[in-house]
């Protein structure tokens, strides 16, 4: 009998040291409005940034994560949350004697899904291979791996690169609206774009 799939608990290992916009540019956009602060325009930047990745399930410049799991499935594959997924870094688990181990990277194949609207990367068994025995307790099975269009703001999608500078007229405007300030006009069509780059998982994984 399988049972219920849990959520897996994730959390950013190592985030990217750059934005994909840039800030010039950005301004420069933004020229409606004479009065402009390089301090707040960047955290727009970055809100845009960490909007369409939350929204989209897309990482967008290169970072490391790891979920925490409390089983391996019966039947692979494991669907990871972020894309596009570059490389599983390691699987490591817990083993029936509560020591932390890993395993092999031989008795797993890694799927790695390319371009602007990629699908979730995978891990999949190795031919023959089956995961280990683990001891029964949350977490007890952690991936980690990287994930992101590239490490420069130029290998993030040029469509995407649009969405953000959307995103972040967006938060202007209501930025100047609630200070009763000229805004440059709200953009059309930001959720049609970010609704093209959702993700949805579509393996089966049974537990």
């Amino acid at each position: 009998m399988y049972g219920v799939v849990t959520t897996p608990v994730e959390h950013l290992v190592t985030g990217p040291t750059l934005e994909p916009l840039d800030l010039n540019e950005t301004i420069k956009m933004l020229q409606s409005v004479a009065e402009l602060d390089e301090t707040i325009v960047d955290a727009l930047i970055s809100s845009a940034r960490q909007r369409f990745e939350e929204r989209t399930g897309h990482q967008l410049l290169t970072a490391t994560w790891e979920e925490w799991r409390d089983e391996f499935p019966v039947c692979n594959p494991i669907e990871l949350a972020h894309a596009p997924l570059q490389a599983v870094v390691s699987i490591k688990y817990i083993d029936t004697d509560g020591n932390l181990q890993t395993v092999s990277a031989s008795n797993y194949q890694v799927k790695t899904p390319s371009g602007p609207q990629c699908d979730r990367g995978w891990i999949e068994l190795a031919y023959g291979m089956t995961w280990p025995a683990i001891r029964y307790e949350s977490g007890a099975v952690r991936i980690q791996y990287t994930a992101g269009y590239g490490d420069a703001p130029g290998s993030v999608p040029e469509l995407v690169r649009s969405a953000l500078y959307l995103l972040v007229t967006a938060f202007f405007c209501s930025r100047c609206a609630a200070e009763n300030k000229p805004a440059p006009k709200m953009p059309i069509g930001i959720d049609d774009l970010l609704s093209a780059y959702v993700l949805r998982y579509k393996r089966t994984e049974r537990w």
